[in-house]
């Protein structure tokens, strides 16, 4: 997290640019670590990475990301419900 800070740090600002392929694939490893947080018991991962922590709410206000995060999420909730039984 601490390089993609410095590496969008050092890029364009990305909210004065169209969304790219690597934003997409990133918003879904994203959306993983963060979700692993209550497994890893651990809170407020982005919270000292202030260009990561705005890039994941710009990529996010995208309709199709947003769709495809909520679809990740759901069908993980899913996948742990069956596991329990």
């Amino acid at each position: 997290l601490e390089r993609l800070d410095r590496l969008l740090s050092s890029l364009p600002d990305f909210e004065n640019r169209t969304l790219h392929t690597g934003d997409i694939a990133l918003s879904t490893t994203m959306k993983y670590v963060l979700a692993m947080e209550p497994v890893m018991g651990v809170s407020g991962t982005l919270t000292p990475y202030k260009t990561v922590s705005r890039w994941w709410q710009w990529v996010q206000q995208d309709a199709v990301v947003s769709e495809t995060l909520e679809e990740m999420t759901n069908a993980y909730l899913a996948f742990m419900k069956s596991l329990k039984g």
